[in-house]
């Protein structure tokens, strides 16, 4: 019995921590990033144009150099590091893999373009 309640303890620490962890990690997508460069799987490489803000409602916004904005949502799967994003004009995911994701840089992929982000404000609700 004694076994059991320790094993149940240690199984539920772990998970306690694991999802604070996966908190931690989502938390820092939050606030406004400006796309600094693009790299094409061909080897192109672009200056970014966009910036994303991340809101904590799970929304996003998407606007360009010439101030056009797309609205979405967000998902992050923490344990497969795959960020979606929905893109209501296009109504459709588009998926990425979070390569780095700092304080202060967010780097992810897809299967044809690599995109370098700079952090340019943290929101205050975070």
């Amino acid at each position: 019995m004694k076994k059991f309640i320790k094993t149940s303890f240690f199984i539920g620490i772990m998970m306690l921590l694991f999802s604070c962890a996966s908190m931690k990690m989502e938390n820092k997508i939050i606030g406004s990033w400006k796309i600094e460069k693009v790299i094409h799987s061909n080897g192109k490489i672009e200056k970014g144009y966009k910036t994303l803000i991340f809101y904590n409602d799970k929304t996003v916004l998407s606007t360009n150099q010439n101030s056009d904005s797309i609205k979405g949502k967000w998902e992050f799967a923490p344990k497969t590091k795959e960020l979606k994003i929905f893109n209501y004009t296009k109504e459709k995911w588009e998926k990425f893999e979070v390569l780095k994701l700092t304080k202060k840089e967010f780097i992810v992929t897809d299967q044809y373009k690599t995109a370098e982000a700079i952090r340019i404000k943290t929101l205050k609700n975070e």
